[in-house]
């Protein structure tokens, strides 16, 4: 599946599979052109039995994302293409919900397949934790997870409090002379 066959696009490209079976690779980019923009594919349901290819064949795209949300992907994951197909910016796939049967990757399919920018994973979203499984991941150079995230946001929550409860503690002498005076002033004495 293709948004374009052998011909140069100018502008971006989404893919959205939301049920069925589809027994097919799917490619963000062309076969045997150019992308001159992004490419996106949103599976949010059903099962794909091929590959996941965020770039083309024999083609350059700019930026790629996936976007995985309650699939199945039987094969593997690509973030670049297959076959010279290449990604000049940044490969992004993003894990909420669903399985991916083989293999995740930054990369793409072969040597001559080449990612130029950052190669990230995205496990989770703000509101959700990735319920799934995956076979292997590899070739990114950065993976974020909502979890890791949230724990660290946690401890700066902590250190905060913490933070709080010292600077009122170590000046309370300070606020309770002010506030003894400012009820002096303000009660009249007979």
């Amino acid at each position: 599946l293709y948004p374009n066959t052998h011909s140069d696009v100018k502008g971006s490209t989404i893919i959205e599979v939301s049920g069925g079976t589809l027994n097919r690779n799917i490619y963000g980019g062309s076969e045997g052109g150019s992308i001159d923009g992004n490419t996106e594919i949103r599976l949010t349901g059903g099962s794909v039995k091929g590959n996941v290819y965020g770039g083309g064949i024999d083609g350059s795209v700019d930026n790629s994302l996936i976007v995985i949300d309650g699939a199945t992907v039987e094969q593997n994951v690509y973030g670049g293409g297959k076959d010279n197909g290449t990604v000049t910016g940044n490969a992004t796939i993003q894990l909420l919900s669903g399985d991916v049967k083989s293999t995740i990757s930054g990369d793409g399919a072969d040597e001559s397949s080449t990612v130029s920018g950052d190669k990230i994973l995205i496990v989770g979203s703000e509101s959700q934790a990735y319920n799934g499984t995956v076979g292997n991941i590899t070739g990114f150079s950065e993976i974020m997870t909502i979890e890791k995230a949230i724990r660290e946001g946690r401890n700066i929550y902590e250190n905060i409090k913490k933070s709080i409860v010292f600077s009122l503690s170590s000046n309370i002498g300070e606020v309770i002379t002010i506030f003894v005076a400012l009820c002096l002033v303000l009660i009249p004495f007979f």
